[in-house]
């Protein structure tokens, strides 16, 4: 008797585990929607302003810590670009019973990403005076680029050798 009503109990557990992860990948979706619409809505008004986009500004957008942002971003990380891709293609298909929305919502905040990278390298907002070194430090972010100074190293070694007693030349010939 002990035995059914274990199985009953650990049924029930994977029945609500099921429920709640369900519920969860739900609910992500709804956030990626919210993203895709809430991102635009902010890189429209910077645009109507005239103004730069922003990590912080879309995050602010977003009523997001920036922390939580760079989160998304990072998810992706070591993926493989298939993997990625498949989930992306689902998830715009229409079908939200994709195996990993998170996966997908880091996606889209990528694109939100290269999107403000673009700014950087081609408005002419970043060629104003005081704003050149801005865009160069922002497109030294991992986000943003990730591009780094090279690196120039010289070799010039010299050699002072300096004889004892009785050695001279002839000694390392």
């Amino acid at each position: 008797m002990a035995k059914t009503a274990s199985n009953h109990s650990k049924a029930h557990m994977d029945d609500m585990n099921k429920k709640a992860a369900a519920a969860h990948k739900k609910q992500t979706i709804e956030k990626i929607k919210a993203f895709l619409k809430q991102s635009e809505e902010y890189f429209d008004v910077q645009d109507r302003l005239e103004q730069a986009y922003s990590e912080a500004g879309l995050a602010n957008a977003m009523r997001w810590t920036v922390q939580r942002l760079q989160g998304y971003y990072d998810y992706n990380d070591g993926r493989e670009a298939e993997v990625v891709e498949a989930q992306v293609e689902a998830f715009e298909a229409g079908n939200e019973e994709i195996d990993d929305p998170r996966c997908v919502m880091s996606y889209y905040v990528r694109l939100a990403y290269q999107r403000i990278q673009e700014q950087i390298d081609t408005s002419p907002i970043y060629q104003e005076k005081g704003m050149v070194t801005r865009g160069i430090f922002l497109n030294k972010q991992k986000r943003l680029g990730g591009y780094q100074d090279k690196q120039e190293t010289r070799q010039d070694i010299s050699v002072n050798v300096t004889f004892g007693d009785g050695v001279d030349a002839s000694d390392f010939k």
